[in-house]
C-alpha cells in the first residue's frame, strides 16, 4: 500500500480531498473484490458530514463515531518519531483502518454482511461500535481480502496550515516524510485559474478563518496568493530518435513543486489543479487516479458534485 500526502496552500479543499481520495481507493478496492461480499461494498459506509464553522466544510470522525484520526498528522507528531522506522510503523498501523473499511457505526451495527465472529467478537452489543477496539485486534482478527487497498491519502498540519512544501523554501517536513520511504508520495494542490470561482470559494473560507481582516488587508493577500499559486503553460517541440516530432505542453508553477529532480521526472509527486478536479475534467481525474494506481470510479463526478452543492 501506497501513502499519499496532501500539501495544500491553507487547507485549500484538504476536507474534500482527504475523503475523496480515501473514498476512491475504498471504491477501488470494492471493485477489486468485487465477487467477496464482505469486501465489494467496502466504500459505502466511509462516511462525512458537513459542518458549518468557520465554515461549510467536510469532516470525517463526527460523523462515523470513529474518533482515531487515521488519516491526520501534525508536524509536530511526525517530527516527535525517532526515526523513519518509527514513523513508517505508526502509518502502517493507520493502514489498516483504510484496508479494514470505515465501519458503519452511524446505527452501531457491523459492515454490511460481516458477523461478529469475522472478528472474533463474544457476546457482541449494539451498544459496541468499532472505534472502541484496539488497533491491534482489527488487525489480528478479520477476514483477509483478495486485494488490499491500493493507497491511503493523509492530510498534515504544518506551521502554515496543511502545507508541507512552504513557499519560503524550507523542505524539511517534505523531506522528512519522503525519505522515510519510497512508498511515500506527494500530491501538491494548486489552481489552473486562480480567477476560478473555485478560487474564489477557496479565499472565501481563508477569510472566515481571519474575521479581524479589513477589506484593503483582504484584498491585499488575494492578490498576493494569487501571486504565488496558478500555472503558466508553454508548449515544446521534442524531436524523436525517427525524425519526428513530439510536442510537450510545460507547466510552470510559482511554489516549485519537486516535480523533477535534477532534471529527472519525480514520479512520487502530483500536482493536483483543484479547480479543474471541481469541474470534473475528464484528464485531470483520469491523471490524480492514475498517480494513485487506480482508475476513476463509476461515481466520482457525483461524489464531486454532492460536495460543491454540500458547500453552497
Amino acid at each position: 500500500m501506497k501513502n499519499y500526502f496532501i500539501s495544500t496552500n491553507a487547507a485549500c479543499y484538504d476536507d474534500f480531498l482527504k475523503y475523496y481520495l480515501n473514498r476512491e481507493f475504498l471504491k477501488q478496492m470494492s471493485v477489486d473484490n468485487l465477487s467477496d461480499p464482505k469486501y465489494n461494498n467496502i466504500h459505502a459506509p466511509f462516511g462525512k458530514q458537513v459542518v458549518t464553522a468557520p465554515y461549510k466544510k467536510y469532516e470525517l470522525s463526527d460523523n462515523t463515531e470513529f474518533k482515531y484520526p487515521f488519516n491526520s498528522y501534525t508536524k509536530a507528531e511526525i517530527n516527535g518519531f525517532s526515526d523513519s522506522a518509527a514513523f513508517m510503523a505508526d502509518i502502517a498501523t493507520k493502514q489498516r483502518f483504510i484496508s479494514f473499511g470505515i465501519p458503519n457505526t452511524t446505527t452501531n451495527q457491523l459492515r454490511p454482511n460481516w458477523t461478529a465472529g469475522d472478528l472474533g467478537l463474544v457476546n457482541w452489543s449494539a451498544s459496541e461500535t468499532f472505534g472502541a477496539l484496539s488497533h491491534a485486534f482489527l488487525a489480528r482478527k478479520r477476514p483477509v481480502p483478495a486485494v488490499e487497498a491500493k493507497g491511503i491519502a493523509f492530510g498534515v498540519q504544518g506551521d502554515e496550515g496543511s502545507t508541507i512544501w512552504s513557499p519560503k523554501g524550507d523542505t524539511t517536513l517534505y523531506n522528512t516524510i519522503r525519505d522515510a520511504s519510497t512508498d511515500n508520495k506527494f500530491i501538491f494542490v494548486d489552481f489552473n485559474n486562480v480567477y476560478s470561482r473555485h478560487f474564489d470559494t477557496y479565499w472565501s473560507r481563508i477569510e472566515a478563518c481571519n474575521t479581524g481582516w479589513n477589506d484593503t488587508t483582504k484584498a491585499e493577500n488575494k492578490d498576493q496568493t494569487r501571486m504565488l499559486m496558478g500555472c503558466s503553460m508553454y508548449t515544446a517541440e521534442d524531436k524523436e530518435p525517427d525524425g519526428s516530432t513530439t510536442v510537450n505542453t510545460i507547466k510552470n508553477y510559482p511554489l516549485g513543486y519537486p516535480t523533477y529532480v535534477d532534471g529527472v521526472k519525480n514520479d512520487r509527486a502530483h500536482v493536483l489543479e483543484i479547480d479543474k478536479l471541481l469541474d470534473k475534467d475528464s484528464k485531470t481525474m483520469t491523471d490524480l487516479a492514475t498517480f494513485m494506481g487506480i482508475t476513476v470510479s463509476d461515481d466520482a463526478t457525483n461524489v464531486i458534485d454532492t460536495f460543491l452543492d454540500d458547500i453552497k
